[in-house]
């Protein structure tokens, strides 16, 4: 004997089977009512475009659809299954991410409650792998103790996670890097503390980037000693008294790094090293 229903509402309907006016089973049959038509399928993994390469993702939302169990599979164009994350967002709603490795048509079959969507399978063409894109100054050449900048634009590379390293005469673990005026684009900055020749790895979800690592020449401090100021009695000899001390002032804020030395000719013709200190920690200022 076959029975018919047609339910009105998605949920679970239960069914009591009678022989001769007695239960068939100890308790009730539970019957599943589904609606397949309410699953919304939504997200950038679902639709063509996603480079190759690139963690993407889409959204199975079947909360209006009552309960069942959801069955995922994606197959690259050469028919193999291909490795998928299924992770619950709410009660009957997932996300399910995965990374293609290979451009064409990929065919995203979606199953709840046994049973296919319309849609399934959904085809997805794959666009060939997606480049990160470095470029700037700071990829090239620097100053030493000066800030360098350079650009990371990862618009056509999917979602990820960038790296960044630096390594050369010193290790710079300072490395600054920050959202750009774009989705998808990073400003990075760094100060090398010393001359020399540096290498910038730029790894994109672990993978390095074209034309990583970058070799950038770090050179000297720019010096403008024109901007060097002297003054004090001990240089223009004003208040300067014999048998007492004269002082020497050496302002060098504004001429750039450096070191300060000097040295003394007597009216006898000897000479000798003057010894200049900063006036305080840090300051350029010396006396």
């Amino acid at each position: 004997v076959q029975v018919h229903f047609t339910p009105e509402t998605v949920g679970v309907y239960k069914a009591n089977v009678l022989f001769n006016g007695f239960p068939v089973e100890d308790k009730p049959l539970e019957i599943p009512a589904i609606d397949l038509s309410k699953v919304i399928v939504t997200g950038p993994g679902i639709q063509s475009g996603n480079p190759a390469k690139a963690e993407t993702y889409f959204d199975v939302d079947a909360r209006q659809t009552g309960d069942a169990d959801l069955d995922v599979s994606i197959t690259d164009p050469e028919g193999k299954d291909i490795p998928i994350e299924v992770t619950p967002l709410a009660k009957n709603a997932h996300r399910v991410k995965y990374t293609p490795q290979q451009q064409g048509n990929h065919g995203i079959n979606i199953r709840y409650g046994g049973k296919a969507l319309k849609q399934s399978p959904y085809i997805v063409n794959i666009d060939e792998p997606g480049y990160v894109i470095c470029s700037g100054d700071g990829l090239t050449h620097a100053i030493a103790n000066e800030k360098a900048e350079f650009e990371v634009d990862t618009t056509k590379a999917g979602s990820g996670t960038l790296g960044l390293a630096m390594e050369g005469p010193t290790d710079i673990t300072d490395i600054k890097c920050e959202p750009g005026d774009e989705n998808g684009k990073f400003n990075v900055s760094y100060t090398a503390p010393l001359p020399g020749v540096y290498k910038i790895t730029v790894k994109y979800n672990d993978e390095v980037v074209p034309g990583a690592p970058f070799e950038v020449t770090v050179e000297k401090e720019l010096t403008d000693i024109s901007k060097v100021k002297v003054s004090g009695s001990g240089i223009t000899g004003k208040g300067a008294r014999v048998g007492e001390p004269a002082k020497i002032i050496v302002d060098c804020s504004e001429s750039g790094n450096g070191s300060v030395a000097g040295s003394l000719t007597t009216p006898s013709g000897d000479t000798g090293d003057i010894e200049f200190e900063p006036i305080s920690k840090g300051s350029k200022v010396y006396e």
